[in-house]
């Protein structure tokens, strides 16, 4: 006989033995009568029902009657099991100590340690689990509750992989239960193809909830969806999936958020949470989406991705206040019927120069349509400049009519950053009139000249550039007898200098307060 069989059959043995002691102690019978309720369950045999129509019973109808009433008992108050082990199972070997295990319908486990990747529970078993500790991939089955109050695993720490399965046609395995988890830790949770009609996770305690990984996919959650103070997360899955009640993942810390065709029916609030990569494609926010006070893009070691919402559409209003972004942000595939409220958010300098010119102008308009034009202004500089990196591309360069559009938006940004720095301004505009006036001067009073050889080359120049600039009347008369010489270089001043306190009064004038 194999060492594994012959360790499985003694495993079989003990556990037989603690069931039939745990019966008697806790329900008060006989080891006799609690042996004979486990070994006619392992055997299949139906409960018998003689002794009720029989005025007289016999010993052995008698003895039938014990049985029932112990079964009885059992399905209603149940066992408790503290603080054994269950360890893993060969399949092939025909000793499966988790057999015992339905012959009792109703049982409580508490610390246990299990070792084993299920217990093959039938549908009408009645499970729950405080304080256990599960070192192998877990799979949830059918369990109903014990009193119809609590949830199934409370307090319960998950080394490995969880997975529920649904029944076959595609409804949640558990019943009468308050939620699936409560104060646990989960090292990585997996939903698929089901409907879960209780709350994944007890909303009501305050502990943080740990979970490395969850994916959830082609699943309806009919009740409230709440994750509070994730901590630890490394990707956070969520594929053609609907919630109908409110969605809440807040104050969580999550390496990688990806939604793929999911849809938030009710109210999703992302309050405060962070996230180093943020995906979301074809997905449906119907009710408010909230990402007040979230951070995105918290890790900086690794390839820095976009925060990428693409397809996603927003039938309500969508908050971004106070918002942190160190990454680029994307929002030029998304659908509003709101404009979305970035007040106070914070760009990096990362997020400033990757982010494309289209979003930007999506939340200028956002502020415009508020009637902020601090800010707006503050975000059409931003959209300059996200313009003026799109026309320095390669592909752009090779378009026609892109250099004058570059070199309009590089003097644009040199004099006022696009009319958000009226002290830039101030100074081009101080620095234009004092070389004017330098230059003026130094023709008055000579105190600076030219070799004789260069300086007649540089009025043969001149003379006709001269002709040109009194061609402009207004020019013309303003021009003293002594100024015709630089009737040109006035000409020149008179352009930048006029542009330069144009630059100034508009930086001026986006940064005044009605």
């Amino acid at each position: 006989m194999k060492l594994e069989t012959i360790e499985q059959d003694q495993h079989f043995k003990a556990l037989k033995t603690t069931l039939v002691e745990e019966i008697s102690r806790q329900l008060g019978t006989s080891a006799k009568l609690a042996e004979s309720v486990i070994d006619k369950a392992l055997a299949g045999e139906p409960k018998s029902y003689e002794w009720m129509w029989n005025e007289s019973p016999t010993s052995a109808e008698k003895y039938e009657e014990k049985l029932y009433n112990l079964q009885e008992q059992l399905s209603n108050e149940g066992l408790v099991l503290d603080g054994l082990h269950f360890p893993a199972v060969d399949e092939s070997l025909e000793r499966d100590y988790r057999a015992l295990l339905e012959c009792i319908p109703t049982i409580q486990f508490v610390r246990c340690q299990f070792y084993c990747r299920g217990l093959l529970d039938s549908s009408g078993t009645r499970r729950t689990f405080s304080d256990c500790t599960f070192h192998s991939d877990w799979k949830v089955t059918h369990a109903w509750n014990i009193r119809n109050t609590g949830p199934l695993f409370d307090q319960c720490c998950f080394k490995q992989r969880v997975e529920l399965i649904a029944d076959e046609l595609g409804k949640s395995p558990l019943m009468e239960y308050t939620s699936v988890f409560s104060r646990c830790d989960l090292n990585e949770l997996v939903l698929s193809d089901m409907v879960l009609d209780i709350p994944l996770f007890d909303s009501t305690e305050e502990k943080e909830t740990r979970l490395a990984g969850l994916k959830l996919r082609h699943c309806t959650f009919a009740e409230r969806f709440v994750i509070s103070e994730l901590k630890g997360a490394a990707t956070v899955i969520l594929s053609s999936t609907v919630f109908k009640k409110k969605f809440t993942m807040t104050e969580a810390q999550c390496r990688k958020f990806i939604a793929e065709d999911t849809n938030f029916e009710k109210l999703a609030d992302f309050y405060e949470s962070q996230f180093h990569e943020f995906h979301m494609e074809k997905s449906i926010f119907r009710d408010f989406a909230g990402f007040e006070k979230c951070a995105f893009g918290i890790d900086k070691s690794g390839p820095v991705t976009p925060i990428t919402l693409r397809y996603v559409t927003f039938y309500s209003f969508i908050n971004f206040r106070e918002a942190r972004f160190n990454q680029a942000l994307d929002l030029r595939a998304t659908n509003r019927q709101h404009e979305p409220n970035f007040l106070d958010a914070v760009f990096s300098p990362t997020a400033l120069n990757k982010t494309d010119r289209e979003t930007f102008r999506i939340i200028k308009h956002s502020f415009d349509a508020v009637g902020n034009r601090i800010e707006a202004n503050k975000y059409f500089a931003h959209e300059m400049q996200a313009y003026r990196r799109e026309l320095n591309t390669p592909k752009a360069k090779k378009e026609r009519g892109n250099c004058r559009e570059r070199f309009l938006l590089g003097l644009n940004a040199a004099f006022s950053s696009h009319g958000q720095d009226y002290g830039k301004a101030l100074f081009w505009l101080f620095a234009a009139i004092a070389v004017n006036a330098a230059i003026l001067a130094n023709h008055k009073y000579q105190w600076w000249l030219l070799p004789e050889p260069v300086q007649s080359w540089l009025w043969s120049i001149a003379a006709p550039a001269n002709e040109f600039a009194n061609g402009f009347l207004p020019l013309r008369s303003l021009l003293s007898e002594e100024l015709q010489p630089l009737a040109f270089w006035v000409l020149i001043a008179m352009v930048v200098i006029s542009t330069l306190t144009w630059h100034v009064l508009v930086a001026v004038r986006r940064h005044a307060r009605r």
